[in-house]
Formats: structure tokens, sequence, C-alpha cells
């Protein structure tokens, strides 16, 4: 099919489009093309930081302190890969507002399994979605300033007591 006859279908009624540089959201009542968000980058420092708060705190409060999971070197390990997963996955998010845009414009047909556009789309969202996968460097970068920062809110704010943490 070409791209003329599918533009001269009918109209998917009721479509939102949220397309910023930092959200995509396109969807209706009945179904979700696209909903996702730009990877805000953290700082080496900031993580780095975070783990010397949470060890000095440790070793005032009289917490053990085990480092099984071994934070600090993956962080000092794997911080370059990160900053490249991090611009890649960025970049195909630029591309991706770019097609999404190129959607809004066209509006989205009945029948849109021959949307040439919307799936290019699809393809990058499927493409960038592998930045949040288990095994990518950005997804373990997040799961551990997460971390910590809930373990730093126990210390600070919520007033736990450790008896062992493990960094």
């Amino acid at each position: 099919m070409n791209n003329n006859e599918y533009l001269k279908r009918k109209l998917v009624e009721g479509v939102s489009y949220i397309i910023d540089n930092n959200n995509i959201k396109i969807d209706c009542s009945h179904t979700s093309w696209i909903t996702c968000s730009r990877i805000k980058k953290i700082n080496k420092n900031d993580i780095l930081g975070i783990y010397k708060k949470i060890y000095q705190l440790a070793i005032s409060n009289n917490t053990s302190v085990g480092r099984k999971n071994g934070y600090k070197k993956y962080i000092l390990e794997n911080y370059l890969n990160y900053e490249y997963e991090v611009t890649y996955y960025n970049n195909l998010f630029n591309q991706l507002i770019e097609k999404c845009k190129q959607i809004q414009v066209r509006g989205i047909h009945s029948g849109t399994c021959d949307d040439e556009v919307l799936q290019e789309a699809l393809n990058l969202r499927n493409e960038y979605s592998k930045a949040f996968h288990g095994y990518s460097v950005n997804s373990h970068i997040n799961d551990i300033y997460n971390s910590l920062s809930k373990l730093y809110e126990g210390f600070t704010k919520l007033n736990h007591e450790y008896i062992k943490i493990v960094l």
C-alpha cells in the first residue's frame, strides 16, 4: 500500500499528542502507541557523593558496612559506558521526537499497520526502550542511584537505625 492510500483513510478519533523535548505520548482512549521520557543523566560526582555520605553516616552510627554489591567499583568502571549509552539513547529520543511530530502533522488513520511513519517511530521506540533493560549500564547506574538515594533518605529523614548496610 502506498502512503497516499493510507492518508485517505478515516482519522482515528480522540488521539492525544504530547511531544516536547523530554516527553512523548501519543494515545487515545483505546490505544497507546508511544509513551516515553528522555533519560536524565546522573552526574558521577552526585552518585559518588551520596555513596560517601552514606558511608560516613554508617560509620558515625556504628552501622556495619558491607561492599558485596560493589556499587562504587561498578560506577568507577562503567561510568564512561554509561555516558555513551545516555548520549546514544538521547540521540534516538531526538529522532523519535521528529518522527512523532511527523505523525502529529499527518494524523493517525485507521489501519495503523499500514502507516510507515508510525512503524518507523515504533521501531525507534523499541530500540530506545533497551536503555531500560536490566542488562544496560544505564539501567544498572539508575538502580544504584535509586538504592543509594533511598538508603540516604533512611539515614537522614526517616532516622532508621541500620545494623548493617551493603553498598
